[in-house]
């Protein structure tokens, strides 16, 4: 079939196919492409021969306009094919791709998939995979039936993880508009979208993510200079920014003079409360260090260098002039704080060591129980923004969640992790009435 292809299609013409394919890239992702074409061939050869619609300019060939090669090479060869290998062509032909959950496997054998967006349920008989797969992964492929044996042509590299799947629920109902599922005829009809979710997917799960702070600001390190003639009335004048401890204590550990003047100090700059993580009492911006004659502060973001920098101005004024701001390569920092955590491993505490200790245990249970104690009337923006106690009161809804739990619980490595979000997990679900663990 790919050398009926050659024949009848110019090269330009297959490179339409591969743009298409690739959902009309801009012309500066050529590079991507060409990184990830090998890796995507399992499924843009298929697609190629059976779904992409020929429609190259050729007078010869004119009567293969809208249809596939796999089409176009049935009606020419279709005295010299078996019955078999016709009813495959004719099964695969124009099938869809789309998102499947695995829900059953036997090693080596087959496996049970549900269509995500359709419903559909079908057996895959299939070897390699099976042994490599498990239930709750999520794939984006091709599934067809052939003299009732199910078999995929067609499948994507990589399991797309369980915590997608509520996204996965609402594109479906965008494409099932006001039906209850959709059919293979709609999945057709919303084919490029379908591929275009599925290349963002794996695009998004081979980029490196980009790293920021608990206010959401990209890192970048900062240290802020500041030359100085008074620590003392520095030190009185900022120690208001640390809100978890009060001068008095800060004063008891910093170096002071005989008249217990401060010469020397380092403190935290902290807020209350956290926008991200609400368990967390405080959060630290910064480190604050004074000596006899200079000021600097550390912080990780650029904006909050910005908002230091107006703090300092509007409490010190004239008792601090700024020298400079030096910025840090962030991977140099990064690799200089793993050679650190290095050079103590030795004499750091392991998890599970860590772990053996009842009140660090104790306090871990309870940060993560106050965690579960109260997730079932936050607003979660995989559910689009709707509390989990509301959004289980549609059938669409209840199965969002449960997708987010299970994911929860079987997404940490750590066995400690694990068995506490477990038992949070199980109390919401006895709250929302869900039968996750049955």
């Amino acid at each position: 079939m790919e050398a009926f292809l050659s024949r009848q299609c110019e090269e330009e013409g297959i490179t339409d196919g591969l743009h298409e394919f690739f959902c009309w890239p801009e012309d500066d992702e050529a590079a991507y492409i060409e990184s990830v074409f090998e890796e995507m061939q399992d499924l843009f050869r298929p697609w190629l021969l059976y779904n992409w619609e020929f429609d190259e300019e050729n007078e010869d060939i004119t009567e293969l306009f809208g249809t596939s090669i796999s089409q176009a090479y049935l009606k020419e060869n279709e005295n010299k094919l078996s019955r078999d290998e016709k009813q495959l062509i004719k099964a695969i032909s124009h099938k869809p791709y789309c998102f499947w959950e695995v829900v059953d496997v036997t090693p080596g054998r087959e496996m049970d998939i549900k269509n995500i967006i359709t419903g559909q349920k079908i057996t895959i008989v299939e070897r390699t995979m099976t042994t490599q797969i498990k239930p709750k992964s999520i794939i984006f492929a091709r599934a067809v039936m052939v003299d009732g044996i199910g078999m995929l042509i067609g499948a994507g590299s990589i399991l797309i993880p369980y915590r997608l799947k509520p996204a996965l629920i609402e594109l479906r109902k965008e494409i099932c508009g006001d039906q209850l599922l959709a059919t293979d005829q709609d999945l057709a009809e919303w084919d490029l979208e379908l591929r275009q979710w599925y290349l963002d997917i794996y695009r998004h799960m081979h980029t490196p993510p980009a790293l920021s702070n608990t206010d959401g600001d990209p890192l970048e390190a900062h240290k802020l200079i500041y030359t100085i003639d008074d620590p003392e009335a520095v030190f009185s004048k900022l120690a208001p920014l640390c809100s978890v401890e009060s001068e008095e204590d800060l004063r008891s550990v910093a170096l002071t003079d005989d008249d217990k003047k401060v010469l020397e100090a380092d403190f935290p700059w902290t807020k209350q409360g956290n926008k991200k993580i609400q368990e967390w009492d405080n959060t630290i911006l910064g480190e604050i260090r004074i000596s006899q004659d200079s000021l600097s502060v550390k912080v990780n973001s650029a904006e909050r260098a910005k908002k230091i920098q107006k703090e300092i101005k509007k409490r010190l004024g004239q008792l601090a002039k700024f020298k400079m701001d030096v910025i840090e390569n962030l991977e140099d920092m990064l690799a200089l704080r793993t050679n650190e955590q290095s050079d103590t491993q030795e004499k750091s505490m392991s998890n599970e060591e860590l772990m053996k200790i009842p009140e660090a245990r104790q306090l871990l249970e309870q940060t993560i129980f106050r965690h579960w104690e109260h997730w079932a009337d936050i607003p979660v923006p995989a559910l689009g923004n709707k509390t989990p106690r509301n959004a289980v009161k549609s059938e669409a809804g209840r199965e969002a969640v449960e997708a987010l739990l299970y994911d929860a619980v079987n997404s940490n490595p750590e066995p400690v992790m694990k068995e506490m979000n477990e038992k949070g997990v199980r109390l919401v679900c006895k709250e929302l009435g869900l039968k996750l663990f049955q």
